[in-house]
């Protein structure tokens, strides 16, 4: 009799301890979403760019926890240069927030109308009025001629190659789209490249020339991987 008695006072006590932890366990995350103590008060950001103020500012007085690398994706579409966002939080509430861009490419200058367009290049294809201070672009001038829509892509492909090749100041190239051709000026250097495409085969086959510095003259590609020059070493 007494050993029923005690079974089921344990079961008893068994029974209330799960019903506690069960508002425990409800109770806790709503606290922790909704209270004061975990609400954002300071925003700290990385950015390697200026960020719009009006973004910062949106997420003071929110929960911490709806502060997310998916709760900001929305910026990527409003804003197609930001190749990555990643929140970390600090609690009970700051939240930093790191920015990255795509790299840029060039700097395009449209001469072919009655008033000159600049643009930059980002890697992603992406093309902007705003310009982000940065000497180690490539110099692109569009003279005349209809525009390939694969050209931007070209000019990615030819910066992605020559980066790889040491002691080349690529904010010191220069290249030119008239017509059908394309030229490039580097230092002492006239490069024919011909058509405006392969451009990364053709950086490949001429980066080491230019890396060494000791050409001045004019270098004719012939195909994609090879050329002639008229070099003055």
């Amino acid at each position: 009799m007494i050993q029923n008695y005690i079974e089921m006072e344990q079961k008893s006590l068994k029974t209330f301890l799960s019903f506690i932890l069960i508002i425990i366990l409800i109770l806790f995350p709503s606290y922790t979403l909704f209270s004061d103590k975990f609400i954002v008060k300071n925003v700290n950001v990385i950015s390697d760019f200026d960020i719009e103020t009006s973004i910062t500012e949106s997420f003071y007085g929110k929960s911490i926890w709806f502060v997310t690398d998916k709760s900001l994706s929305k910026y990527q579409d409003k804003f197609p240069y930001i190749e990555k966002i990643e929140t970390e939080r600090f609690l009970p509430s700051t939240v930093q927030i790191t920015f990255r861009s795509y790299s840029q490419i060039a700097k395009i200058k449209d001469l072919r109308g009655s008033q000159p367009k600049e643009t930059v290049l980002y890697k992603n294809l992406f093309r902007s009025n705003d310009f982000i201070e940065n000497n180690d672009l490539l110099q692109v001038s569009i003279i005349n001629g209809p525009i390939d829509e694969a050209f931007d892509g070209e000019l990615v492909s030819f910066f992605m190659t020559i980066q790889n090749f040491e002691g080349i100041n690529i904010g010191g190239i220069s290249l030119i789209h008239i017509g059908n051709t394309i030229s490039g000026y580097y230092e002492d250097v006239e490069i024919l490249f011909g058509a405006p495409v392969d451009l990364s085969k053709k950086a490949a086959a001429i980066g080491e020339l230019l890396a060494s510095g000791e050409c001045s003259g004019t270098v004719t590609f012939v195909n994609s991987e090879s050329f002639i020059t008229e070099c003055n070493i």
